[in-house]
């Protein structure tokens, strides 16, 4: 568990990032969002070693995928 709190914990701190640059409309953004979209699907995966056991892990897991394909998105436009 200590590397799914670990990774919960970047990526807390990756999606305030995120949104702060996409507030501000930085010109970094699509640099940003880029991290934002790894570090969200390293934290899917380590949720998803303990989805049985934690419905919190389904929980991030499901936002972490919904926030890395919204990456995806903003990517490809």
């Amino acid at each position: 568990m200590a590397a799914c709190a670990a990774s919960l914990q970047e990526m807390l701190q990756a999606c305030a990032t995120l949104s702060k640059f996409a507030a501000a409309d930085s010109r970094h953004l699509r640099t940003v969002a880029e991290f934002c979209r790894d570090v969200c699907v390293d934290c899917e995966k380590a949720c998803k070693k303990h989805v049985k056991e934690h419905a919190v892990c389904q929980e991030c897991a499901e936002s972490c995928r919904k926030c890395a394909e919204a990456c995806r998105s903003y990517l490809a436009a």
